[in-house]
């Protein structure tokens, strides 16, 4: 059965999804709504699938679809009082209000569709009971929300919260703040800058080709990101791997999972992980890390390094770059061996000490070093040029070797 705004019924048996259905179409226009971000469009209270589209200039178009099965034509009446939403238009407030009657019980099966041609400068606020919310090509604030459902959002501009209880996220060309959780799916975050922040709980999360300010948190997920260029990047992960090539900015990274994986750095980097690797790989800047358990494994790194590693090896490939100010290396390991690797004739100071050992053997350098043993520990110096670059390393119950590169 087809009705539109205006009363006017037809009945309307169609084929969905290779069944006999019934069809409730109500079109509704509003030929004024204006083009400059002052409408807001309100959702309530459905169980529907949003999809939102725009087009420059005045004027809306708003259609909403039910499909059902089991249900006769001559029944097309209760179909239709069954599925019918409210639509109000508060023109004192500039609002557009489309609410659900889901209070209303009955044993029929009921598909539920919005679809909307709105101007481009327009307000959303979408809460829905299940349903996926597609948006494309906006600019305004959006607040969307589906307790079961995708959320997909293409060429956004302005303010976005989005949150859904059961299903994914995904964003491309977003140019402004970004507020995206998901309970149980994954969030996609492409090609966009402004700040854009995401969290998740049990899925992964994807962000590539990102400026601005990144905060990025799962919950028994990994984390993903690839060129992102940022003022400052946070990201936690206690579930899975954090996976990051080619980033730059002031960059906090934690995990509780498996493991940190970076190739390509460039800034400020404080990397924590209480559960696996931290593997580095191309850095131009500094860098601090610290490591509970698993192997820190810093290689072509050009920059000062602070590492601690609780129980596990630390081995850095050192880079020297004239550019770089203040630079230092102090690498700590509480259980497990240091290994550096050093350009030759790098003007360094060096002090290494290895603790519960007896032994210089413990202590095996390419180069020269004074080595002395005292009580419990061997003590090794070296000083090169002037000795401007401190080197400072420590293993306790391992080994420390020095090669030159």
């Amino acid at each position: 059965m087809v009705i539109n705004a205006k009363g006017k019924n037809k009945t309307d048996s169609i084929k969905y999804n290779g069944r006999s259905m019934t069809r409730v179409v109500q079109t509704y226009r509003f030929d004024e709504l204006p083009d400059d971000g002052s409408y807001t469009i309100k959702v309530d209270n459905i169980s529907t699938n949003v999809r939102v589209v725009s087009h420059e200039g005045s004027g809306a178009k708003i259609t909403i679809k039910n499909i059902a099965s089991g249900i006769a034509e001559k029944e097309a009446k209760k179909l239709y009082e069954l599925s019918k939403v409210v639509i109000k238009d508060f023109k004192d407030q500039e609002i557009i209000q489309i609410i659900g009657a889901h209070d209303i019980s009955h044993d029929l099966k009921i598909e539920n569709f919005i679809e909307m041609d709105l101007p481009k400068n327009i307000n959303l606020a979408i809460s829905l009971l299940g349903g996926d919310i597609s948006l494309n090509d906006i600019q305004g604030e959006s607040m969307l929300e589906t307790l079961g459902g995708d959320i997909k959002i293409i060429n956004h501009k302005g303010r976005i919260e989005t949150k859904t209880n059961g299903g994914d996220i995904e964003t491309e060309m977003i140019n402004g703040t970004l507020k995206a959780h998901s309970f149980g799916g994954r969030i996609n975050i492409l090609r966009s800058k402004g700040s854009l922040l995401s969290s998740s709980i049990g899925g992964d999360i994807r962000m590539e080709t990102l400026h601005g300010i990144i905060d990025s948190q799962t919950s028994g997920g990994s984390i993903d990101m690839k060129d992102i260029t940022a003022t400052e990047i946070n990201c936690k992960s206690s579930g899975g791997t954090i996976n990051c090539n080619k980033i730059s900015g002031n960059i906090k990274i934690g995990n509780k999972g498996e493991g940190i994986y970076i190739k390509d750095a460039n800034g400020n980097l404080d990397i924590h992980s209480d559960g696996g690797d931290i593997i580095v790989d191309e850095l131009n800047g500094s860098l601090k890390c610290e490591a509970s358990i698993g192997d820190i494994i810093l290689d072509n790194i050009s920059g000062k390094v602070e590492s601690l590693n609780s129980n596990g090896d630390i081995r850095l490939n050192l880079i020297y770059d004239s550019s770089i100010d203040g630079l230092g290396i102090d690498l700590v390991t509480h259980s497990g061996d240091v290994s550096l690797s050093i350009p030759k004739d790098l003007p360094v100071n060096i002090k290494s000490t290895i603790y519960q050992s007896f032994s210089e053997k413990d202590l095996n350098s390419e180069m020269p070093m004074d080595i002395s043993i005292l009580h419990d520990k061997v003590v090794g110096f070296r000083k090169i040029r002037a000795g401007t670059i401190p080197i400072n390393l420590e293993a306790h119950r391992g080994i420390i070797t020095i090669k030159e590169n």
